[in-house]
């Protein structure tokens, strides 16, 4: 990013990457099935509840945004919203539309990647490296899972890092057109998820570093970039501020931080997501980063403080993500956008520090290759075991509907409620009205979903026709119902999820 030699695009180039894109990341969802694996109980419920809305309710699309982000109290998120409602009045809950959708931003993210490394260190094997190391691995997960954030938060990170690539490749520092895009597209970056609102100084200090290498007029280059990093850091400064002073950083059990938990805590977290979760980005990570330092002497002073700068903003990066994450753990979605920072510094800088030395070269090459080909299967298996959950998940409503009627008392026990809104969700809308979910806090039959009229009948376990729950909590289900007589039920496993159901009640 320093030295450069020409760049050669050739006029097939963009036609391979999109193809290599289409077949890397399209193909594995096409094949492993994700794209016609239909409805998952993670968040899909969402598309069947607002779709709803959108049809029988008669609630505009700026209505239902503007409820969905006041009633999202615990997470800052706005652009996700937007997107998910936009897509829900052009694609209602119909899953394969969506799953082609996210398939089309995965390409898409493909081909940016690749050519903002291309930009940057001109070598297209090594743009292959740092778009392939990126995307593929346990971090895979948001192209096949729709419902989340990460997917369009990586493609407008993708397309920031690009524009700032872009510009400093064509030396257009000043373009009043790229000047405008980058900032923008940064912002909406920021409120896509709060994890990427922290990304945000990245692009305002990448955007400076490299005119300034380039350049090396420190005031010039400030001067220049003076608006663009206004815009940038007061939208993160913002952001950050919703953040810690409304949405809070203590309202998800799972992540950010709580009063009462001890910064041993917090330590143990980053310490096991670094040797077991990301256990071969440390290992290589810890080898690659060892060589960039000892070999960080053979520098000018000049170049030191150069590469010194890009190597601040990689670390910023991955050390940021990785205590935010230190209750979550850095682990599937959650390894964006840690994982740009990493392949930004191990892949872009380790090799343009060592790409004038053949051997060192050689050697810096074959450790990324091993790093990508004992991460990247991850993808595949990853896919396929979400597609198989998804055909699990089909056989299980089916096996609801072919047991019951519309006037059937279903119950829904799960221990995870979110599983058992979605299974209120799907089989509402499919002719069975009279769910209910078994509140294992309260002990209480509650409706949570509540797409239609909320059904006066009395619940209990008594008058459930049908009762669903994981297949390790059947037995416990059992107990609680009072049946012991196996000519009494029958009861159908799915993989994880099970179907108990009474047969003297279809009698």
């Amino acid at each position: 990013m320093i030295k450069k030699k020409p760049l050669h695009l050739t006029r097939l180039e963009p036609v391979i990457i999109l193809l290599l894109g289409i077949l890397l990341v399209g193909g594995t969802l096409y094949r492993t099935g994700t794209i016609s694996s239909g409805y998952h109980f993670q968040d899909d419920h969402e598309l069947i509840r607002y779709h709803v809305a959108f049809t029988e309710g008669n609630a505009s699309l700026a209505d239902l945004i503007g409820t969905a982000i006041a009633g999202d109290s615990t997470r800052f998120r706005p652009m996700y919203w937007v997107e998910r409602l936009t897509g829900i009045m052009l694609f209602g809950d119909e899953m394969v539309y969506w799953n082609w959708y996210t398939a089309f931003k995965g390409i898409l993210t493909f081909s940016l990647l690749y050519y903002t490394a291309r930009y940057l260190v001109r070598s297209r094997f090594i743009s292959f490296l740092f778009t392939g190391i990126t995307l593929f691995g346990a971090q895979f997960t948001p192209w096949y899972r729709s419902a989340n954030q990460e997917n369009t938060g990586l493609l407008f990170c993708a397309l920031t890092l690009f524009l700032i690539a872009k510009q400093y490749h064509d030396k257009k520092y000043e373009n009043l057109l790229m000047n405008i895009l980058i900032p923008l597209s940064a912002v909406i970056c920021g409120l896509i998820k709060e994890s990427f609102t922290l990304f945000m100084p990245v692009f305002a200090a990448l955007k400076f570093w490299l005119e300034y290498c380039e350049n090396g007029e420190c005031y010039k280059c400030f001067k220049r970039n003076l608006n663009v990093s206004i815009i940038i850091l007061l939208s993160a400064a913002v952001n950050a501020g919703i953040i810690l002073f409304h949405t809070g950083v203590d309202n998800v059990s799972y992540a950010g931080f709580q009063k009462g938990t001890s910064l041993l805590e917090y330590w143990s977290g980053i310490k096991y997501s670094l040797n077991f979760n990301l256990r071969s980005y440390t290992l290589a990570g810890a080898a690659l980063f060892f060589a960039i330092v000892m070999f960080f002497h053979q520098l000018s002073k000049a170049d030191q403080r150069k590469y010194a700068g890009f190597i601040l903003i990689a670390l910023y990066v991955m050390v940021v993500q990785l205590v935010v994450h230190a209750k979550s753990l850095m682990s599937e979605r959650y390894i964006i956008p840690w994982i740009v920072g990493y392949t930004f510094l191990i892949v872009l800088l380790g090799y343009q520090l060592f790409r004038q030395d053949r051997w060192k070269k050689t050697l810096y090459i074959g450790i990324l290759i091993l790093l990508f080909l004992s991460e990247a299967p991850r993808a595949w298996s990853m896919s396929r075991e979400y597609a198989y959950t998804g055909s699990m998940v089909r056989l299980y409503f089916q096996n609801i509907l072919d047991k019951t009627s519309e006037d059937s008392h279903i119950v829904c026990a799960f221990y995870d409620p979110e599983v058992n809104i979605a299974s209120e969700c799907w089989l509402e809308t499919h002719g069975r009205t009279l769910v209910y979910s078994f509140d294992t806090a309260s002990e209480e039959f509650v409706n949570l979903s509540q797409l239609k009229m909320p059904s006066p009948e009395i619940f209990s376990w008594e008058t459930a026709t049908v009762i669903t729950c994981y297949t390790s909590q059947a037995e416990q289900i059992l107990q609680s119902v009072g049946i012991s007589d196996p000519d009494q039920y029958d009861l159908s496993e799915h993989g994880i999820y099970c179907v108990i159901s009474r047969k003297a009640a279809r009698q």
